[in-house]
Formats: structure tokens, sequence, C-alpha cells
């Protein structure tokens, strides 16, 4: 593709009314029209080294402390995307945070898509996904991704079954859930257990 014109490429016609020495109007036009040139051309070659030296991971988790709705997710998320900041387990964790915890702005559809976009998931964005349903009172989903969290073998830590225990309504499915924590949690202090227990 051929480059855009600018005014350097268009040459006047060679007569001596046109000589800045007989027309200083002409002399001062071609000046601005250098200054011009040059200042189009810092603008697109910044605009040119912007786009080859993208954001950063500070400017990238800064912009998503800021974000406030999910139009400017997604912006900071193909912005991830394209840097590859997005296959950094934290940065990845804080977009879906977004997406499952914010109630008013989230979207616990696209938390899931990220997810699975996401080479390492951690406990820690499972854990966001289920405590997002259970805020949503969709209870039923948040022991469904338990289970699969389970069964892709994903460790439950002692901030998992909080949520479960707020999304179980069959008292089975929470003794279940109670036992599997005592099994998991026996190095826990006795007053976090009994908090689970009055819960039952």
């Amino acid at each position: 593709m051929a480059a855009p014109l600018s005014l350097h490429h268009i040459k006047p016609p060679l007569s001596s009314y046109n000589s800045p020495l007989r027309n200083p109007n002409l002399a001062a036009a071609a000046a601005a029209a250098a200054a011009v040139t040059a200042s189009t051309t810092s603008i697109t070659t910044n605009n040119k080294a912007s786009n080859n030296n993208p954001i950063g991971a500070h400017t990238c988790l800064a912009l998503l402390e800021k974000c406030s709705d999910m139009s400017q997710l997604k912006q900071i998320h193909a912005q991830m995307l394209r840097t590859g900041l997005f296959f950094d387990a934290f940065t990845a964790a804080k977009i879906i945070a977004f997406c499952a915890l914010d109630g008013d702005n989230g979207s616990l559809p696209y938390a899931r898509l990220v997810f699975a976009q996401i080479p390492n998931p951690t406990t820690y964005t499972c854990n966001s996904i289920i405590r997002g349903y259970t805020n949503r009172d969709w209870p039923l989903e948040a022991i469904l991704f338990y289970r699969e969290m389970i069964s892709n073998g994903f460790e439950p830590d002692r901030f998992t079954f909080p949520s479960l225990f707020k999304s179980c309504g069959d008292l089975r499915e929470g003794k279940q859930l109670h036992y599997e924590h005592q099994d998991m949690t026996k190095d826990i202090q006795g007053e976090y257990l009994n908090q689970h227990l009055d819960f039952l």
C-alpha cells in the first residue's frame, strides 16, 4: 500500500513568481507546511511506537482497578491478550474477579469464557466464580462448578467453602460439603470450623 500523500509531496511549479524571495507569503506558507508535516510525522511515529510498545503489566492492573463496566473490561482484556499479559495467572484472575463479583457491572458468562481461556487457572479463580454464583443466588451453578473444580483436580481451600455453604439449600448437600471441608481443614482453628457447624 502506498504511503498517504502529505504536504511535502506536493511541489509548486517552478516559476519566478513562486520563488520565496519574490513572494514572502509563500516563504511563510512553506515554513508552515513544513511544520505541519513534521508534527504529523512525529504523531504518526508516536502512534506507531505506542502500538509497537503496548501497555505494561502495572498499567493493566491499574486500569483493572479503575474499571467500571464490561465495555472497559473487554478493552483491557483485548490489550492483555495482545501483549501476552493475560496469560499471567494474577492478571487473568483479576479479570475473572471483576466479571464474577461485580454484581451490577460484571458478567458471569464472560467470567466462564475467560476462565476457559486461562492456561493454568488457580483455586482463587475458581473461588471467584463460585462466589459470583452464590452472590447472584444461583446456588445450583455454584455447587456444580465446585464439583467440576474437584473433578478437574483443583484443591479447594478455606475460601472455597463459605460460599458453598451459603449456596446449600439441601441439608444433605450441606452435610456432604461439611465432611469434605472437615477433611481438608483439620489444621484450621476450631472457631472457624464451629461457624460451619452452626450453619448446619
